[in-house]
């Protein structure tokens, strides 16, 4: 139950992790014990470089990394030992040595994290736990709040959550999804390929860093004759490939074609969205409106989600579209004469000077860019791939 002899030498015994003093063994996964100096020393040289070399110096997902905290390796494995007899065989965090020899010898290596907190409270503030401690490190971790808000569809929460609870720091270095390794496909999860699609965007719209894997990109879902062990893709017996590109789901694809090199441009990634003020609905009638604005040299957007099954109609003026800005007059001169929209299936959109009128209907989205200097998109069909990762090539209707 806690632990098991190794096949090839009954001596040895192979101790199971635990993520929490109350939780059971992980019956798949091993305890590294990192008090011991040459533990930590084959995860920090040898593991390191054969992932830097594997990843061309690109990155890295670490899978429970709270496993690897001071706080974890006292309360689950060295509780007999003090702090002060801890310290000294583990001077420093873990973490903190792992980071200083990326920092040293792989500059620009991006690390993310899984974490999970063991306390209640620190489950709704991550960012007085586990993550909060691994960012100090310079690691970003998952924002497990936020897709448990988006699978429950609380978009209440959500608001109230980004835009007055959550450390803003915090929420910056997270990592935002609507599908990972843990979790099922996001058709499966999300029910619809609307929903799944508002979901996706709205993870793209918050602040913080995206994750979206090729799975998703291309639609696939669960497989029917799949042994699940867990809820999870990679916990499941079965084979499986990645589709051609026209054996892809075409509605899915279409979509991420569209969204991907809009809201990956600076005017989106660049600046720290903020909380739509809308002439209507007022505040208190959002229901499961996802509005937000941003504001950058290059222009200003609006973008809205309607995260929920009816109709919603959405009357915003862009240049006072947050709760910050009262002043209009600048903003209105610095606009060009042509305004960008991109918007899903059924959504009606009207642009008068700087009122914007959204039309959404269930799971509807749309976007508008109002761009301070003309920015001339080129659009071709297809994917390719590119030296630094994957680059859509797309075509988008206006």
């Amino acid at each position: 139950w806690y632990y098991f002899r190794h096949p090839a030498d009954p001596h040895m015994i192979v101790r199971h992790a635990k993520d929490h003093s109350l939780g059971p063994p992980m019956s798949s996964l091993a305890q590294l014990m990192l008090l011991n100096p040459i533990a930590r020393k084959y995860m920090i040289k040898t593991v390191l470089s054969k992932i830097a070399k594997l990843t061309l110096n690109g990155g890295l997902r670490a899978d429970l990394a709270h496993l690897g905290l001071w706080l974890h390796i006292h309360s689950m494995w060295a509780w007999n030992l003090t702090g002060e007899q801890i310290y000294k065989r583990m001077p420093k965090e873990f973490w903190q040595e792992f980071m200083d020899e990326i920092q040293k010898e792989y500059p620009g290596m991006f690390v993310m994290a899984e974490t999970y907190e063991a306390q209640a409270e620190k489950t709704q503030r991550p960012w007085t736990g586990r993550a909060g401690r691994l960012q100090e490190f310079g690691i970003v971790t998952y924002a497990k709040n936020i897709y448990d808000f988006l699978r429950e569809g609380n978009i209440g929460k959500l608001r109230w959550y980004v835009n007055m609870f959550a450390d803003r720091k915090y929420l910056q270095n997270t990592v935002n999804f609507t599908e990972n390794h843990d979790e099922v496909p996001a058709l499966d999860g999300f029910g619809s390929i609307a929903k799944a699609m508002a979901a996706a965007l709205i993870t793209m719209i918050l602040p913080g860093h995206v994750l979206i894997p090729l799975r998703q990109i291309l639609g696939m879902r669960r497989s029917q004759d799949a042994v699940m062990e867990m809820k999870n893709p990679d916990a499941g017996i079965y084979e499986y490939r990645y589709p051609a590109l026209p054996e892809a789901d075409q509605e899915v694809l279409k979509a991420f074609e569209s969204l991907l090199p809009i809201m990956t441009q600076p005017l989106f990634r660049e600046t720290y969205p903020q909380s739509a003020k809308l002439i209507t609905p007022n505040e208190q009638n959002l229901n499961g409106l996802f509005p937000v604005v941003y504001h950058h040299k290059s222009g200003d957007a609006l973008v809205v989600v309607n995260y929920s099954d009816h109709e919603e109609t959405v009357v915003a003026d862009i240049s006072r579209a947050d709760y910050s800005t009262d002043d209009t007059s600048e903003v209105k001169q610095r606009y060009s004469t042509e305004v960008n929209m991109y918007y899903s299936l059924g959504v009606h959109l009207a642009i008068e000077n700087t009122i914007v009128s959204i039309n959404l209907p269930a799971y509807g989205y749309g976007i508008v860019i109002f761009p301070k200097t003309q920015v001339n998109v080129r659009a071709s069909s297809g994917i390719s791939l590119a030296a630094q990762g994957l680059v859509l090539r797309y075509n988008f209707v206006r």
